[in-house]
């Protein structure tokens, strides 16, 4: 009888215990997968305010290719007080947007990129990254536009076409790295 004691006693000890080890092993694997699950929803965020920041960066190179043309095209030959107003509006027109973030600064507070291999983190932060680097010479546009003095509009349109031509690059390869980041979300979302 002793030794039935044992064996129950025995088993039901392992049965409490094989117990308690499921429910903290389903415990810990339940909220990874709600881990889980907002690290899948910042990477759709992300990518959807990566596909957001293309359009509007495609905008931006045709724009800029556009306002530099007229400009090159305008100074030459002189410029008329109309049509420096309406290239002058034009030129406003964009410096006033500005591209998306948000996604990108809830995933670096909330530690997103920590769950990521380093190599992907660092191709999806990138284009972000750039991105501030390309606000800043914006501002630097807006600034010019906004402190143009009414008497000198040819070294007006001759200042922002300095800056916008050297601009147009920085946009050029925040694209690329955009066109990559993009890729990289696909590959990861892909990989889990």
């Amino acid at each position: 009888m002793n030794k039935d004691l044992l064996q129950r006693v025995g088993l039901e000890t392992f049965a409490i215990v094989f117990s308690v080890l499921l429910a903290l092993f389903l415990n810990s694997w339940w909220a990874q997968s709600k881990v889980d699950a907002g690290h899948y929803k910042t990477l759709d965020l992300i990518e959807a305010e990566m596909k957001a920041n293309q359009v509007e960066l495609e905008a931006a190179i045709a724009y800029y290719d556009d306002v530099i043309k007229r400009i090159q095209a305008a100074l030459p030959d002189g410029i008329t007080e109309e049509e420096a107003r309406r290239l002058m509006e034009n030129c406003c027109q964009l410096e006033a947007g500005g591209s998306h973030l948000t996604a990108h600064e809830t995933a670096v507070l909330t530690g997103f990129y920590a769950w990521l291999e380093p190599s992907s983190a660092s191709a999806i932060m990138s284009p972000f990254v750039g991105q501030k680097e390309v606000n800043d010479a914006a501002m630097v546009l807006t600034n010019v536009i906004l402190n143009v003095d009414p008497e000198d509009l040819t070294g007006f349109f001759q200042r922002y076409l300095i800056l916008s031509t050297s601009l147009r690059p920085s946009i050029q390869d925040l694209l690329a790295q955009t066109n990559s980041g993009l890729e990289e979300v696909a590959r990861v979302k892909a990989a889990h």
